[in-house]
């Protein structure tokens, strides 16, 4: 005895698929989404190449509150107490391509500053040690010219 495949009427497609292929929504009644999964990943990529500037920043929104938890507003605050600069070397953020990056405490997940793309990973690259970093500076001392 096989159990029946339950089929569901895509409203964007307008085709019957099976269950499994409609993604969860909470806000529906059933808890599934009313477009097939085919049809919302197409819409997307539609959407991306038509929007750029809003998908840039609809991802910029998700990957600060994904990451520290973090609006886009509490995000420009910190930027402007900084006067749009890193907060490590100084240089304004007109001088990169790409955003200030957030630097946090990885144990605690303790936002402390906005860093440029080369302090940024240069801290990373030190485990974020402060000992480390004086070794660093005592090697280059030690070998310059």
């Amino acid at each position: 005895m096989s159990a029946e495949v339950e089929t569901i009427k895509c409203s964007r497609c307008k085709t019957f698929k099976n269950k499994e292929e409609f993604g969860k929504d909470s806000t529906r009644a059933k808890g599934i989404s009313c477009w097939c999964k085919y049809c919302k990943k197409t819409w997307r990529a539609n959407h991306r190449k038509k929007y750029p500037e809003k998908a840039k920043i609809r991802d910029f929104a998700g990957d600060l509150w994904k990451h520290y938890r973090m609006t886009v507003e509490e995000y420009r605050r910190i930027e402007k107490v900084q006067k749009n600069r890193c907060a490590c070397c100084g240089k304004h953020k007109s001088n990169f391509k790409r955003q200030l990056h957030v630097d946090h405490d990885h144990k605690t997940g303790k936002i402390r500053r906005l860093l440029c793309t080369q302090c940024n990973p240069g801290i990373g690259y030190f485990q974020h040690s402060v000992a480390r970093l004086k070794m660093a500076i005592r090697y280059l001392e030690r070998t310059k010219d």
